[in-house]
């Protein structure tokens, strides 16, 4: 089962009302502007720097019940996406900082 965290250092900032916020990687000089939905996503693999797991994450985010299914294929497409941006990454059971610089 693949496990997702989020980068650390991370700044995130969401104004009240908005649909958008921005997610800035100091490491990386990067700035993103992601919708709320991706935000919580970010927020919910940040509590933990084990990350966590699909589940897990919808779970945090309060969702499941009916449609299950097509929740869980809808977070997977924003966790590829914040993946493919760098604002997360997949964390295997192997390999305990996905971060760090390859050694030489």
């Amino acid at each position: 089962m693949s496990r997702y965290r989020a980068p650390d250092p991370l700044a995130l900032r969401h104004w009240e009302g908005e649909d958008t916020a921005v997610a800035r990687l100091p490491a990386a000089g990067t700035t993103h502007l992601i919708e709320v939905g991706a935000l919580a996503v970010v927020q919910a693999a940040a509590t933990t720097p084990q990350g966590l797991s699909l589940r897990e994450i919808a779970h945090a985010l309060g969702l499941g019940g009916d449609h299950e299914a097509e929740t869980v294929a809808g977070l997977q497409r924003i966790i590829d996406g914040l993946i493919q941006s760098g604002l997360l990454c997949r964390v295997d059971d192997d390999d305990p900082d996905p971060w760090a610089e390859p050694s030489r």
